[in-house]
């Protein structure tokens, strides 16, 4: 039997340490190689000695856990043969996971992580996070449970599941790329928990690298569309309160779970110019890292306010989405461009068109930094910009070469490049114009 350990480098980001992986080989038969918990740069690792290099507390404990490995398998193989049992170096690999992998299933880690945020909301962390944190727990048991383990170590959850995880995402519930990486993510976060508590000895999801989808374009109501909406006679009550959540949305950027969380006597302040305006902690914040929106109560917000007597009749997310899909229908919209999240980025395209600056839309819509709203509205001020220098300077030439094409006044003279409500001149138009116009009235008195 031979016990070897192999250096890993990080090759997508090699200024980060590489993982050592232990290689277990009886009768010239090897094992797939596991990681371990020790973590070097290649220029501190000698191969040939197998071990870490230098007399730092890191590398002390480092050698001190591979000299700890290795006498795991000794004490194995020594049993085995004092036995006379036959061995494989799967069947010691496999003994060895077992005996310093966690007394808990995956599922089991996620209920005991889910256990701790229980006591945690309210200081550090909002009820709508934990509901998240559940929902994931769910998804990754209908996945275990589709394959037949629900009973699967953390150990287990290799990159291997990673990538089927992300798949079965994908392919068995169509779900998009980024939630089925967030969904990824929320297993990683159980993981480092379990490293942290103890619990675990490795992440076993270190390495894996998430891929971030493509920029989603920004999908938003024009004012035209949002009119239809606003004033569209609606006969249900049920569409009625629909239709004025989303609007009031619309003017005010808030999330749903703002909108349900809005107390209007609590939250509303008046200026000292005499408007109304919001003042709330987004709800997708932590208690320990809250960041705060100040929004204006604009006209149509106001209105809004009135028709339903200062209290918003807010629905639940699921009857909320569907009444807007039957709003969608009515008013001759796309019913996929009518989602409670449309009526936030809409608010963000309202003001910037109105002129409001980047700044001030961030703070309105609560993003807890400047470059969050630049990333999201990147098109849409690019479009800003173009028609506010349009405005000034007017519309651009036909051709970029073109510097300088004749103006021709009414009587037909050339008069240059000055001026407004210039026209390119013809070539019969320079003809006619004469020399002075053509440059060759020096040539001429020469010839």
């Amino acid at each position: 039997m031979f016990v070897r350990f192999i250096l890993r480098k990080n090759v997508r980001h090699p200024d980060r340490e590489g993982t050592l992986y232990c290689r277990v080989t009886v009768d010239k038969v090897e094992a797939l190689p596991f990681a371990t918990s020790v973590k070097v740069f290649s220029k501190n690792w000698n191969p040939g000695g197998q071990v870490l290099k230098g007399r730092t507390e890191s590398a002390q404990l480092g050698n001190n856990e591979l000299t700890r490995i290795r006498n795991v398998f000794e004490g194995y193989r020594s049993e085995y043969n004092r036995d006379k049992i036959n061995f494989t170096a799967a069947g010691l690999v496999k003994r060895y996971k077992e005996s310093t992998g966690s007394r808990l299933s995956l599922l089991e880690l996620f209920d005991a992580f889910i256990e701790e945020r229980t006591g945690l909301v309210g200081t550090e962390i909002s009820a709508t996070t934990l509901g998240v944190d559940r929902t994931r727990r769910r998804a990754l048991a209908k996945f275990l449970k589709a394959r037949g383990e629900l009973t699967l170590r953390p150990e287990s959850f290799t990159l291997n599941y990673c990538d089927a995880y992300v798949h079965w995402h994908r392919v068995a519930e169509h779900n998009g790329h980024d939630y089925a990486q967030k969904s990824l993510g929320a297993v990683q976060q159980v993981l480092l928990w379990g490293v942290r508590r103890e619990i675990l000895r490795a992440n076993p999801m270190n390495g894996y690298e998430f891929r971030k989808g493509k920029d989603k374009e920004l999908v938003f109501l024009d004012t035209e569309e949002l009119g239809r909406i606003s004033y569209y006679p609606f006969q249900l009550q049920a569409l009625r309160s629909a239709a004025w959540c989303f609007v009031f949305q619309c003017w005010t950027g808030l999330a749903y779970a703002d909108l349900c969380n809005l107390r209007l006597p609590r939250d509303i302040e008046r200026g000292t110019d005499g408007r109304r305006w919001l003042r709330i902690t987004r709800q997708k914040s932590t208690m320990m890292d809250s960041y705060e929106c100040l929004v204006p109560l604009l006209p149509e917000a106001e209105r809004i306010l009135t028709l339903c007597d200062q209290q918003l009749p807010v629905r639940s997310n699921a009857k909320y989405n569907v009444h807007l899909k039957e709003v969608a229908a009515i008013c001759g919209l796309s019913v996929e461009r009518l989602t409670t999240h449309i009526g936030r980025k809409t608010a963000g395209v309202l003001l910037l068109n109105a002129g409001v600056r980047m700044e001030v839309v961030s703070k309105i819509l609560g993003h807890k930094s400047i470059r969050i709203t630049e990333k999201i509205y990147a098109r849409i001020l690019d479009r800003t910009i173009a028609e506010d220098i349009e405005r000034v300077f007017g519309t651009p030439r036909t051709s970029p070469l073109d510097i300088a094409p004749m103006r021709l006044d009414r009587g037909g003279a050339a008069t240059g490049t000055d001026g407004v409500d210039w026209t390119p001149a013809t070539p019969e138009q320079w003809h006619k114009a004469g020399p002075a116009a053509t440059g060759d009235a020096g040539f001429d008195s020469m010839g």
